[in-house]
């Protein structure tokens, strides 16, 4: 291949890969009005800064000064990267504010690089980067612009902070440091030191919005690759006196190390290998930032010197989660504000402020744009980062979907591995978020069916997201079931702009219960699925003990140790359920409920194990199956497999109460081993099948249910339930729509198995016909291409093998 072939498809490869993981400029992208703007610039201004990130990240930097060397890194450079709302602009500038007063021995020039409108803040230096970065330069030119902002640092070095400072807020000093800048005409003396001075000057240059830089060029390097090759020269010049050291910060983790082919680059080329990059910062400390300080200046806690150890801290902040959700529901809404990301309290923190912050959390996961028809389009992924949000989901840490989903989508960054080819990402629990991803469900009337839920199938299909297998498919539409189930008992037949006042609020379990499996008397089954009718009267008393009890979630949250009674205060404090390991024995899922102090004793119901005086706490354990055509197993799944000695398996006595919680702060959580069965609200859902009512309680005793080789307290024969949900249509759910309910099982049966998604499919197209029977230009195309002759010829294609199907 000849090197002008070669460059030119290296080129071509470059341009691609930044297509495809650095969108474009979005010209739709709003503008925020005159009081949004006002909004953010105080919050970014004037708001309380919390923790110590930017003095981490000025130690950071003067590391990297001590370890740089050309023989082995790229460039004197780093990147900070993380999804928007963490603080990274206002990281940099409390960096800048430090270095005005401190002995840091390091000045900061801010540059906001942002080419188009967004609804970020500082504004656009648009004329300092015009400057830097102007039309024709050259490697050496950026690094000759370099060179004088280090000798202009140099030269004004005790007052030259104070006047850079103002490029964060201030317009005017984008055109006067440009123009000062451009009007330094000394020149850098020779450094004559033969050793690196570990304490010498740094003058930090930050680019914000520094995906801009990755806008190719015709026939000429971009702005990032001439960047980092200026930074290298201009240091040979500076010497070892001091640096001037690049920061690019971006909610894009590729801006840590897109390193273009060493063909096009060929200064990033080492004889013995690839240089190295630093590795980038990526900024987690500020998460639940506003929340650590609540619980510090609000201690839930008689004695104060028990904070001082960190596992008290942390029971502390347990006894604050227990506060808030027994407390009043203002009270509750005010805290959780404050978790998640900073950005939400910070520009919002009137409690007044309710459907401002879900309005800003719902745009957010639309590009910034407000849901509506327009928002749902490819751009923005149909709002499936909604879904995502409150399911837990990640992306593979290897898709090309786990970079984008930080830079676009809200999903937290984690980690950027050793060789910058993976990216560790979550929806962690984000309150705020998941109700803004509320919003986006149910702000269109399809929107679920038509555009949320179709995405989230191509996404599974793609294998995109880290969902744990074919059989986790099934887990993941019970949660959306839940969820469903959930947003009707707050939002019943209203819609979510007339429930912002009720949005993020605790439900009484019964209604919850009510919405899951209906208003109708539900049969009872026994063991081999005979009639129980006769076990009426101990269903009813066991459905009253739970009259006074409350719940609420509204995303799911993986868990990665085993769940204690701290788990269930923690998830019940963040509106969370949640998702066990996959190493899990029995349940899959895990919904906390709690019981307030001012609540009587159930209604009709005797005072059992866990009902004790004082705030307690339960929770409900969910196994999810995905069988067909036979659920095979059901009955020890649905009874043994789901008492908490077997799912928690540790600290159990087989029959003891998980009994009250206490308030004292020293004391060990309780393990939830200890549960007693009857204390626990038992659901078994299969997520497969679709013709008839799958809603039945399933009856079996205490000696169905006992740890083996154990004896309870109680008569062995006492019974227990189940609540089974085992087909998924709108007969056992009731609550779905038919598109919603069409589009769940399509995605279970079609990720099954490949004749399963030409099914799926034909059921949604016969779906689809229905809801458009009386449309005289629509098109039915099962009059010439019918069900029966497409399930033949798929069968054919597929070369099906023969065998046994499976026996219960």
């Amino acid at each position: 291949v000849s090197p002008p072939l070669a460059q030119t498809i290296a080129a071509k490869t470059v341009k691609d890969l930044l297509a495809k993981f650095v969108p474009e400029a979005r010209s739709g992208t709003p503008k925020l009005d005159e009081n949004e703007m006002k909004r953010i610039a105080e919050a970014f201004t004037k708001g309380r800064y919390l923790g110590e990130a930017h003095l981490d990240l000025a130690q950071y930097l003067r590391d990297c000064w001590k370890a740089y060397t050309p023989t082995k890194y790229k460039a004197p450079c780093v990147a900070v990267v993380q999804s928007s709302g963490f603080g990274k602009s206002r990281m940099v500038r409390e960096l800048a504010i430090e270095a005005q007063k401190s002995a840091l021995n390091m000045k900061v020039l801010y540059m906001c690089a942002r080419v188009h409108e967004s609804t970020g803040f500082p504004k656009a230096t648009s004329e300092l980067r015009g400057w830097l970065f102007q039309e024709g330069s050259e490697v050496e030119d950026i690094a000759s612009r370099l060179k004088t902002i280090y000798v202009y640092a140099n030269k004004h070095w005790a007052d030259v902070q104070k006047e850079w400072l103002k490029l964060f807020t201030e317009k005017a000093a984008d055109t006067s440091v440009k123009a000062k800048l451009s009007d330094e005409t000394d020149t850098l003396e020779g450094d004559t030191s033969t050793e690196k001075n570990p304490n010498g000057r740094i003058v930090v240059l930050v680019i914000d919005e520094a995906r801009s830089l990755l806008t190719e060029k015709p026939d000429k390097k971009n702005d990032f690759r001439m960047l980092r090759n200026a930074l290298r020269s201009v240091n040979k010049d500076i010497g070892h006196r001091g640096c001037i050291f690049g920061v690019l910060i971006d909610t894009n983790s590729r801006i840590s190390d897109l390193a273009p082919p060493l063909l096009l680059d060929p200064s990033s080329r080492l004889f013995d290998g690839e240089l190295a990059s630093f590795a980038p910062v990526v900024l987690a400390e500020t998460m639940d930032a506003h929340w650590d300080q609540y619980c510090e200046e609000n201690p839930a806690g008689e004695d104060e010197e028990m904070k001082e150890d960190i596992q008290d801290q942390e029971r502390a902040k347990i006894a604050m989660y227990k506060r808030i959700v027994t407390g009043d529901a203002s009270q509750a809404w005010h805290a959780l504000c404050r978790m998640g990301r900073p950005m939400w309290y910070s520009t919002c923190p009137n409690p007044a402020d309710r459907e401002d912050v879900i309005n800003l959390a719902a745009n957010k996961l639309l590009l910034g744009i407000p849901p509506s028809q327009n928002a749902y389009n490819k751009d923005t992924m149909f709002g499936v980062a909604s879904m995502l949000c409150r399911l837990g989901v990640r992306p593979h840490s290897t898709s090309a979907l786990a970079s984008r989903a930080t830079a676009d989508f809200m999903a937290i960054l984690a980690y950027v591995n050793f060789k910058r080819e993976g990216y560790v990402t979550s929806y962690a629990s984000d309150p705020v978020l998941a109700l803004g991803a509320m919003k986006v469900w149910y702000e269109l009337k399809y929107g679920l069916a038509k555009y949320i839920l179709p995405q989230l199938k191509n996404l599974l299909l793609d294998e995109a997201l880290d969902t744990g297998g074919v059989g986790e498919i099934g887990e993941m539409v019970a949660r959306i079931l839940l969820l469903l189930a959930m947003d009707t008992c707050v939002m019943g037949d209203k819609s979510f702009s007339q429930c912002y006042h009720t949005i993020g609020q605790f439900v009484p379990v019964q209604d919850f219960l009510d919405v899951l499996q209906g208003n109708k008397e539900r049969p009872i089954y026994c063991k081999g699925m005979y009639n129980a009718e006769d076990k009426r009267p101990e269903l009813n008393k066991w459905c009253s003990k739970w009259d006074g009890w409350y719940m609420g979630f509204t995303h799911f949250v993986q868990l990665q140790l085993e769940p204690n009674e701290d788990t269930l205060w923690f998830l019940l404090g963040r509106q969370a359920a949640g998702i066990f390991p996959r190493n899990q024995y029995g349940a899959d899922l895990l919904i906390p409920m709690f019981k307030k102090r001012s609540n009587s004793r159930p209604v009709g119901g005797e005072t059992t194990r866990g009902e004790q005086e004082g705030h307690e706490v339960l929770m409900m354990l969910i196994q999810v199956k995905n069988r067909f055509p036979v659920d095979g197993g059901f009955s020890r799944a649905a009874t043994e497999k789901l008492c908490p000695w077997f799912v928690f398996g540790k600290n159990s006595d087989g029959n003891s109460s998980a009994g009250k919680s206490t308030d004292e702060i020293g004391r060990d959580p309780k393990p939830l081993s200890s549960t007693d069965v009857r204390d626990t609200i038992r659901i078994y859902m299969n997520v497969r099948g679709r013709k008839s009512d799958g809603k039945f309680i399933y009856a079996t005793t205490m000696k169905d249910n006992l740890k083996p080789k154990k004896k309870g307290n109680a008569s062995e024969e006492d019974p227990v339930f189940t609540i089974c949900l085992r087909l998924l249509n709108r007969v056992t759910y009731p609550f779905l729509s038919d598109g919603v309910a069409s589009m769940l099982s399509n995605m279970v049966e079609s990720q099954y198995d490949p004749l399963g998604l030409v099914e799926g499919d034909l059921d949604y197209r016969d779906e689809d016909e229905k809801r458009n029977k009386n449309v005289s230009s629509y098109a039915k195309l099962s009059l010439t291409a019918t069900r029966d002759k497409l399930l033949q010829n798929a069968r054919k294609a597929l070369a099906y093998a023969p065998g046994d199907k499976e026996e219960e």
